[in-house]
């Protein structure tokens, strides 16, 4: 390590990190209702002297944005963060303190509802600027700081309409498609310390099935949809392990989950149920698409209608977000590893990172993402969270991470920009020369020649 981020590391200030980790665990920010927490982040840019920006994104949601200004000539780097919860903290069901709003410091871990997801990351952002601005540093390129809305993975659908279910990345699409582009981001999701060049992607199906009106008394129930249903069921099923065994990337294969199910009148058991609905998550690996998945999972359901003909099961579409990645060694990349290195003594794994990340969007966009968060380090392999205890951090992973996020901006953003060292955007393919002759088309004029 240099004079320049050995000065970097030791301004990195961990009483800070935990006392303002813990606030924001306190701020309740369930999706739809972010407010108060994007508040929170943008005082914070302001205090540390950074140019502090609120983002209205719908009512009482906003994304809070800081910038800290390059000299120019460098690459500009986002680091992006969600500020929407998994759980409201108002659950019944969960009672563990990991579920709740409001934070508690037990020895060296942080315990609170979005601790691990992903509240501990945004401070760590903004902990690694201020290290960076303590410490003297001018850099190239500019560092943008982004707490954005609604990144858990949610969606509206039927009854659900409320903006509670507004997730999937409502936030950083509204931030990119509104002028917040940069170079490359580094998005802090939990990964227990490993880079994560990739991630999955999702597609949510939902089947229908119908019956017909009977009564219980008369024996009418004979043309149940939860009956139907259960053969559908049972298709899926026998189909999931079909479906992991022929996809996988990396050693990683897709996960399917049955997710809910809804059908009949709770209240009036006198009545055979009219309608079934049910909802599976269909997980993606690099290399699969969209369209091949939504493909073979229609035809599951084709195949069972043609061989049970009653059944006449329908199936739609209500969230789609694919898979996505980088290269592993571009330079967010590389700069993730060398970081790594430099502060915990060894080169960090490489692994895949399942779950739909809000990378997805900003990589359709040509920002070069590279996924790396604290959570659980090497304390334990659950990434921050269990069943026990709710989401957790370490406070020595939050400071390492820290440092590492520090160490990463002032590799890339102290270089000079080149644009042949960014990936092009994959859907702006212009024909080469020669390749339209070569197809035998006819005269090709732009519209309005």
């Amino acid at each position: 390590m240099d004079e320049l981020q050995q000065k970097v590391v030791d301004a990195v200030d961990e009483d800070f990190l935990v006392k303002t980790t813990m606030e924001l665990v306190d701020i309740p920010s369930p999706t739809g209702y972010e407010e108060n927490a994007a508040r929170y982040m943008h005082a914070k840019y302001e205090e540390a002297g950074f140019e502090a920006h609120l983002q209205k994104v719908a009512e009482g949601r906003y994304n809070a944005v800081g910038i800290s200004p390059g000299t120019g000539g460098g690459y500009s780097l986002m680091f992006n963060g969600h500020l929407d919860t998994s759980y409201s903290g108002e659950e019944p069901e969960l009672t563990q303190p990991g579920y709740k709003n409001k934070a508690i410091r037990d020895g060296d871990w942080i315990i609170g509802n979005g601790a691990a997801n992903m509240k501990s990351a945004d401070v760590s952002y903004l902990g690694a600027a201020k290290a960076l601005q303590d410490a003297g540093v001018k850099l190239k390129g500019d560092i943008v700081l982004a707490s954005v809305a609604g990144e858990i993975e949610k969606n509206r659908i039927d009854q659900y309409q409320d903006v509670l279910y507004d997730g999937y990345g409502v936030g950083t699409r509204h931030l990119i498609s509104h002028g917040y582009l940069t170079d490359f981001c580094i998005l802090g999701e939990p990964t227990g310390m490993q880079v994560a060049p990739w991630h999955g992607g999702t597609i949510w199906f939902k089947v229908i099935t119908r019956g017909s009106m009977g009564h219980t008394c008369y024996g009418h129930y004979t043309a149940s949809a939860i009956e139907r249903m259960e053969r559908v069921q049972a298709a899926i099923r026998k189909w999931i392990p079909e479906y992991r065994e022929r996809n996988e990337f990396l050693g990683e294969r897709p996960h399917v989950n049955v997710a809910a199910i809804e059908g009949g009148w709770p209240y009036r058991c006198a009545r055979s149920p009219i309608e079934c609905r049910l909802y599976v998550d269909v997980r993606l690996v690099p290399g699969q698409t969209i369209q091949d998945v939504q493909a073979e999972f229609k035809g599951v359901i084709e195949r069972v209608n043609e061989e049970h003909p009653d059944i006449g099961a329908k199936v739609e579409v209500f969230s789609s977000h694919p898979p996505s990645g980088i290269p592993v060694d571009s330079l967010p990349s590389l700069a993730m590893i060398n970081a790594h290195e430099e502060i915990v003594g060894e080169k960090p794994n490489i692994i895949v990172k399942t779950s739909y990340l809000d990378a997805a969007h900003m990589n359709r966009y040509g920002v070069q993402t590279i996924t790396y968060g604290l959570a659980g380090r090497t304390f334990n392999a659950d990434y921050g969270w269990n069943a026990d205890i709710g989401e957790h951090i370490h406070v020595d992973a939050l400071v390492d991470t820290t440092k590492i996020f520090a160490l990463a901006a002032l590799d890339l953003c102290a270089r000079e920009r080149e644009e042949t060292a960014i990936a092009p955007d994959p859907y702006a393919n212009l024909p080469q020369p020669g390749q339209i002759e070569a197809l035998g088309s006819g005269r090709i004029t732009a519209l309005g020649s």
